[in-house]
C-alpha cells in the first residue's frame, strides 16, 4: 500500500512501464491503496494539480472517475465528509483553471460522473455545481462556454426540475450558444439541446422548435470549417431526433431534407458524412412515414440518389472469385448503403407512391441502360421492394417477373446474379402466388443458368433461388421440372467447387422436402453421393459442406419414408457418430447440423432410433447445459475490441455486460431437439427422463433467453 505522496506518484508513473513484472506490482498496489480511500483520491488530485506530464494526468482523471464516479466499485461513499466537501470544491477549481484541452475534457467527465453519483441518492444535492455552470456559461473564454454546456448536456436527466423552473433562462443560453462564434460552443449547445428535448414534455418541446435553424446551422459551420467529424457528431444527433421526435422536426422539414440532401450530393465529403445524412431521411421516414409522403417532391429528390448509390459498384475479380458469405464481411460501400436504405424505404412508406414512381420513372430506364451497373441497380431495386411493397406489386407479378427472366440470359454474368437474386427473393415474398402463377418460366430460367460452370457463383446462386422457390412450391407443381431440376443439380454436386456444393446440397434438400415420396425415384442417384462426401470429405474447408450433406441427407429420409431409408440409415447415422465424436471446436458448423439432422431421422425411423439415443443424448445434454458466457469490459475499451461476432453487449453504468448469444441459440435448439426426441419415441426415451429433468426443470427459468423457457 502507497502511505506517501511520493510512494504513490512512483505507483501512477509504474502504470504506464514498458515492464510487465512493475505494472502488475502497481496495480496491485493501488488496488491496496484503495483501503484508505481518502488517501487515494486526494492523492489522485495532488497528481491532477502538480504533475507536467499531460498523459500522467490524464491517467489520474480515468482512475479519480473511476474512483468516485457511478461504477460499481466507487469508493464515494466511503470518504469522510470533509474529503467529499474537498472533492467538490477542488474538482470545480482545476476544471475552471485547467488549461490542456484534453485532460479539461477528463476532468469534465470526472465532474459528470461525480454528480450522477451524488444526485443518483434520494436528497442528494450538489448546488455548487449548478452555481459553477450558470457562471461559466456567462465566460468570456469560449473553453468555458463549452465546458458548461457540456456538463449541462450530460446531466439533462438529472437537473430536469431545475431546468424547467429556470425554462426562460435556459432557452435563452441555447439560443445565444447556438448563434456562438465558436464552433466548439455551438455543437456543445447542439448537444444541451438535443438533450433537453429528451427530458421536456411534447408541448415544452414546441418552444424550442424556433431554435431549428440555428441548430442546423451547426452542421453547414462545421463543414465550412473542414471540421467534417463535428458534422458528424451533429447530424448523429439529428438522427436521433428523427427517431425519437420526429414532429418536432415538422416545421422545418423542407430545410432539413434539402440540408441533407445537399449533403449527399457533396462528392468531396466523406462517405460517413453523406451516409449519416442519408440515415437522417430513412429514420424520419421510418418514424413518421405520413409527414415524408405528404412532402412535396420527396421521392423525385430523394430516389434517384438512393439510386445513383446503388450502381456506384466496381466489377472487381474479387467477386467473381468469392461466395455470398464471403462476399458480405467487406467494407460497406455507397451500394450497400443504397439498398440497405431502399429497404427501410419500402418498407416504412409502402408501394401507394414507391410502386407507381418506381415503375414507371426509375426501373424501366435503369433495366434499358447499357452499363452493367445501372441494370444491375433496376433488378436489384425490384427485389428490395417486395417485401415493403408486396400488396401493390402482386397485380404486377407476372408483368414483372416477365421483364426480370431475359436477365438470366444477360452477357454479364453479375446482371444473371442479381437476375437470380430477384427471383429468389420474390419466392420467399410472394410464396404460393409466385410458385403457382410463374413456375413455367421462372425453372426452366434458373435451370439454364446452372450451366454457367465459367461463373460458380451464379451458378450458386441459381440454386440459391431454387431453394426459396421450393419452400412454398407443392410437389405436384415440381414434378414435371424434377428431372432436368436434379440433373443440373447432380452436376453441381458432383463436379462444382465447394460454395456452389453446398449450395446445390441445399437445394437438393430444398426439393426433396418439398416433393416428398415422389423424390423416391432419385434417391439411389444421390445418397451414395452424399454417403461418399460423410466418409471423404474430411478438411476444414469441408466443414459447412459435411453439414449441408446431413441437413440433406435427413430431409431425404423424412421425404421418402423409413422404408426406402432403412437400408441406409445405419451407415449414415455411423458417419454422423463418428463426425459427433471428432471433438469439433465449439465455432464447428458441423455442431448445429447435427442437433437437427439427428432428430429428423429420429422421426423418420421411429422407434428403430432408440439404440442410437446413447449416442446422440451427451452431446445433446451437453448443448442443453450450456451457461451462457458472460464477460464485462469498461466503457471506456474501444468497441473493436470488445465487437465479437455472437456476443450482445447492453451498457450498464460506466460498463458493458457481454452475454454469448450463441451459447443461447445453441441451449434453445439443444432443448428444442430433446423434445422431438420425446414427442416421437415416447416410452423409448425413459431412460432420459431423470437426467434431462435435471436440465430442463431449471431452465424454464432461464433469464437470458424465452426461447430457452419455450422450448
Amino acid at each position: 500500500m502507497a502511505r506517501t505522496l511520493e510512494e504513490f506518484q512512483q505507483v501512477i508513473a509504474n502504470f504506464t512501464s514498458i515492464d510487465n513484472a512493475n505494472r502488475k506490482r502497481a496495480e496491485e498496489i493501488y488496488e491496496e491503496t484503495k483501503k484508505n480511500p481518502d488517501f487515494l483520491v486526494g492523492s489522485l488530485f495532488q497528481c491532477i494539480r502538480s504533475n507536467a506530464d499531460t498523459t500522467t494526468r490524464n491517467l489520474c482523471c480515468v482512475l479519480l472517475r473511476r474512483a468516485i464516479g457511478t461504477s460499481i466499485n466507487s469508493l464515494w461513499k466511503n470518504l469522510s465528509p470533509q474529503t467529499q466537501l474537498a472533492v467538490k470544491s477542488q474538482l470545480l477549481e482545476t476544471l475552471s483553471t485547467e488549461q490542456t484541452e484534453e485532460t479539461r475534457t477528463q476532468l469534465k467527465n470526472v465532474t459528470t460522473e461525480l454528480a450522477r453519483e451524488i444526485l443518483d441518492e434520494e436528497g442528494g444535492e450538489w448546488p455548487e455545481l449548478l452555481m459553477f455552470l450558470f457562471n461559466l456559461i456567462k465566460s468570456p473564454q469560449p473553453e468555458d462556454r463549452e465546458t458548461s454546456l457540456s456538463i449541462f448536456a450530460q446531466l439533462a436527466e438529472y437537473l430536469k426540475e431545475t431546468i424547467q423552473s429556470q425554462f426562460q433562462f435556459l432557452y435563452s443560453v441555447l439560443d445565444s450558444s447556438l448563434k456562438d462564434s465558436n464552433l466548439k460552443v455551438k455543437l456543445a449547445a447542439l448537444l444541451a439541446t438535443s438533450e433537453f428535448l429528451h427530458i421536456c414534455e411534447e408541448t415544452e418541446r414546441k418552444h424550442f422548435q424556433h431554435l431549428l435553424p440555428f441548430m442546423l446551422e451547426t452542421i453547414s459551420a462545421a463543414l465550412t470549417a473542414k471540421e467534417e467529424e463535428k458534422a458528424q457528431n451533429a447530424l448523429e444527433l439529428f438522427v436521433e431526433m428523427a427517431e425519437l421526435h420526429p414532429v418536432f422536426l415538422k416545421p422545418y422539414l423542407s430545410q432539413l431534407l434539402s440540408a441533407c440532401v445537399a449533403i449527399m450530393k457533396a462528392d468531396h465529403l466523406e462517405d460517413d458524412t453523406r451516409h449519416l445524412a442519408l440515415e437522417f431521411i430513412a429514420t424520419l421516414c421510418e418514424s413518421r412515414p405520413a409527414m415524408v409522403r405528404k412532402h412535396p417532391g420527396f421521392l423525385e429528390t430523394v430516389i434517384p440518389l438512393i439510386v445513383e448509390m446503388m450502381w456506384d459498384i466496381e466489377d472487381d475479380e474479387d467477386w467473381y472469385e468469392g461466395n455470398d458469405e464471403d462476399y458480405s464481411e467487406v467494407d460497406i460501400t455507397d451500394s450497400d448503403i443504397g439498398e440497405e436504405t431502399l429497404d427501410r424505404l419500402s418498407i416504412a412508406l409502402g408501394g401507394v407512391l414507391l410502386v407507381p414512381f418506381m415503375f414507371n420513372h426509375i426501373i424501366p430506364q435503369l433495366l434499358a441502360a447499357q452499363d452493367w451497373q445501372k441494370r444491375h441497380t433496376g433488378l436489384m431495386s425490384i427485389s428490395i421492394m417486395s417485401e415493403g411493397c408486396l400488396k401493390q406489386m402482386r397485380p404486377l407479378l407476372k408483368d414483372i417477373v416477365s421483364k426480370i427472366i431475359p436477365f438470366l440470359r444477360d452477357p454479364h454474368p453479375r446482371i444473371r446474379w442479381a437476375a437470380c437474386n430477384c427471383i429468389g427473393q420474390m419466392s420467399s415474398d410472394f410464396q404460393s402466388d409466385f410458385q403457382e402463377q410463374l413456375h413455367s418460366i421462372v425453372l426452366p430460367g434458373l435451370i439454364a443458368v446452372m450451366d454457367d460452370s465459367a461463373n460458380p457463383r451464379v451458378q450458386g446462386h441459381a440454386a440459391a433461388a431454387i431453394i426459396n422457390f421450393c419452400e412454398n412450391a407443392s410437389s405436384k407443381l415440381l414434378e414435371p421440372y424434377l428431372d432436368p431440376l436434379l440433373s443440373k443439380l447432380y452436376g453441381l454436386l458432383t463436379g462444382g467447387r465447394i460454395s456452389v456444393q453446398e449450395q446445390a446440397t441445399t437445394a437438393i434438400a430444398a426439393i426433396a422436402d418439398a416433393a416428398e415420396t415422389i423424390f423416391t425415384k432419385y434417391y439411389d442417384n444421390f445418397v451414395p453421393v452424399l454417403k461418399s462426401i460423410l466418409a471423404n470429405a474430411n478438411g476444414k474447408e469441408y466443414r459447412n459442406l459435411r453439414g449441408k450433406t446431413m441437413e440433406c441427407i435427413s430431409l431425404i429420409g423424412g421425404a421418402v419414408g423409413k422404408e426406402k431409408f432403412y437400408s441406409d440409415a445405419k451407415e449414415i447415422m455411423e458417419l454422423m457418430m463418428n463426425t459427433q465424436n471428432a471433438q469439433l471446436e465449439s465455432d464447428d458448423p458441423q455442431i448445429g447440423f447435427l442437433l437437427q439432422s439427428w432428430a429428423r431421422i429420429c422421426k423418420c425411423m421411429g422407434q428403430d432410433f432408440v439404440p442410437y439415443l446413447q449416442y446422440v443424448m451427451p452431446p445433446l445434454l451437453a448443448s442443453a447445459s450450456i451457461s451462457p458466457e458472460v464477460t464485462v469490459v469498461e466503457n471506456d475499451d474501444s468497441a473493436d475490441e470488445v465487437q465479437q461476432d455472437g456476443w450482445q453487449f447492453v451498457a450498464l453504468g460506466d460498463k458493458r455486460i457481454g452475454i454469448n448469444t450463441s451459447a443461447m441459440e445453441e441451449k434453445a435448439t439443444a432443448c428444442s431437439m430433446i423434445y422431438c426426441y420425446v414427442n416421437e419415441l415416447k416410452e423409448g426415451f425413459f431412460p432420459f427422463v431423470e437426467e434431462v429433468s435435471k436440465i430442463l426443470v431449471p431452465s424454464m427459468r432461464y433469464y437470458f433467453s424465452s426461447s430457452v423457457r419455450t422450448a
